[in-house]
Formats: structure tokens, C-alpha cells, sequence
């Protein structure tokens, strides 16, 4: 499809645990930084952290699922894109596509197979799949997959006439494990044995990693070929967002992290 714009730049971030939600802060200020010609791609890694959806707010026992999640040394934040919770850690990479909605306005699936096209260039010697893996976490229509099994999840956000494609990519690492988490927080949060919906009863063997299928893609490869195999892109110059504006975007979105501040404290 055709591209909606004529120029890319991307930045690279490797978060740590002193702002969890310091990507959606990111992403905010770099809004304000593209234009009908010029996207921007946010690629970053942090440690371990779960972004919780709003449903997974709607936990009957909230509290205890965010207290078992902290007992296991994860930080969270509420992100603002998809519905429900997904992991990360070093060996996951996060990107978001950032550009503005053309004249012509692209629909949100068009917007969400641009994602798809970068996603295949990067991964070139990969079939990817296309459909909602039912059974992994945060499951969706545009769910990624290699023979069967979720190795990446987009959500979409929209801000003004700005648009946002994010995903993560599942590179290496225990993905059963990252399943157990996300099984178990349910678990504690339903008060029950068994996850129902809205909430995905969640099966490690439908998902994996790179690592897993005896890829040759390591970290850096996969963030080399993000830069280079879709669209030439040059990097950010990140002496245009000044520290006063992270500040601000900060207290901004502290505001909306108070459900899980209330629930760790209760």
C-alpha cells in the first residue's frame, strides 16, 4: 500500500523501572514532531513491566493482581492503546509508527497494515500470519504469527489527526514464563481457577519467540533491518524534545497511572 509519507526518522530508547509508562510519555511529545511528510518510528526495550489495558482494570480483585505482579518484580503502567495486558523485558522489543493522518484519511485497518508491511520486511525470510491468536495474551485482529504460534501484537492509537501503530515483537526469552504471569494475574484478579472472558484463558504453546524458531534475528538485527529494509530512516535528533516537555508529559500521564498507585496502597 502506498506509503503516507515521504521521509522517516527513528529514535531508540532502552527504558529502566524510574518512569514505567516513560514510552507513552515518548510517544506523546513525538506527536508533536511529525508532519504530512515526515513519520517518526519510537523503537524501545524496558525491563520487566506489564502495560495493563482498561479492561484489566475491571479485575472483580484488581488489587491483588497488581500486588502479585509487584511481588514478582514487575512494574506496570495503564497504557493507552489495545484492551488488554502485555509484557515486557529486555529481550521484547516496542516500536510505534508515528505519522499524520493524510488528506485522503487512512481507516484503522489501513493503518494497522503498514505495521504489518514494515513488520514483514524486518522479518523477510518469515511467513507472517495475520489473525487473532485467541489463546495469547492481549489477543486481536492483528495478532503476528509464524505457524501458528504469536510472536507480535499492534494496538492503535489516535490523538488529534496524529496516528500511532504500535506493537512488540517477542525476540527471545522464556515466552512460557511471560505466559504464566499474565495467566496467573488473571487467575488473581477473577478470584477463580478458571479465566473467562473478557479475559484470555491464556496457553503458552500459542505463543514463541524468534529465538525459539531458530531465527538468526537477535535484538540488533531486528532493530537494523526496522531501519532499513522498509524505508531509509535516519535518526531522531532527540535534542529537539527538551527536558521540560518530558516533565510536563510526565505529570501529564502520572494522573492516569492512579488506579494502580490506589491498588498497591489499599
Amino acid at each position: 500500500m502506498q506509503v503516507p509519507f515521504s521521509a522517516i526518522t527513528y529514535l531508540k530508547n532502552d527504558f529502566t523501572t524510574e518512569v514505567p509508562f516513560m514510552s507513552s510519555v515518548y510517544n506523546q511529545c513525538l506527536y508533536n514532531h511529525v508532519d504530512a511528510m515526515n513519520a517518526i518510528l519510537h523503537i524501545w526495550t524496558t525491563p520487566k513491566q506489564v502495560a495493563l489495558g482498561p479492561r484489566d482494570k475491571q479485575l472483580p480483585n484488581f488489587s491483588a493482581a497488581v500486588a502479585w505482579l509487584a511481588a514478582n518484580d514487575y512494574t506496570m503502567y495503564n497504557r493507552n492503546a489495545g484492551g488488554l495486558a502485555v509484557i515486557g523485558d529486555t529481550d521484547i522489543l516496542n516500536a510505534s509508527l508515528i505519522f499524520q493522518q493524510p488528506a485522503t484519511p487512512l481507516s484503522i485497518d489501513e493503518a494497522y497494515q503498514l505495521v504489518v508491511e514494515l513488520l514483514q520486511k524486518t522479518l523477510p525470510d518469515l511467513t507472517l500470519t495475520t489473525g487473532e491468536v485467541a489463546t495469547s495474551y492481549c489477543p486481536g485482529t492483528y495478532d503476528i504469527s509464524v505457524n501458528g504460534q504469536k510472536i507480535a501484537g499492534l494496538a492503535q492509537h489516535r490523538y488529534q489527526n496524529k496516528i500511532a501503530v504500535s506493537f512488540y515483537l517477542s525476540v527471545a526469552g522464556d515466552q512460557a514464563y511471560r505466559c504464566e504471569i499474565i495467566r496467573q494475574m488473571y487467575l488473581i484478579g477473577l478470584q477463580s481457577k478458571t479465566i473467562t472472558p473478557p479475559y484470555p484463558d491464556i496457553q503458552a504453546s500459542s505463543m514463541t519467540t524468534l529465538a525459539s524458531l531458530n531465527t538468526h534475528y537477535s535484538l540488533e538485527r531486528v532493530v537494523t533491518n526496522l531501519t532499513h529494509n522498509w524505508f531509509p530512516m535516519m535518526p531522531f535528533d532527540r535534542n529537539l524534545i527538551s527536558a521540560t516537555t518530558l516533565q510536563t508529559y510526565i505529570d501529564r500521564l502520572q494522573r492516569r497511572q492512579s488506579p494502580i498507585i490506589g491498588a498497591l496502597t489499599n
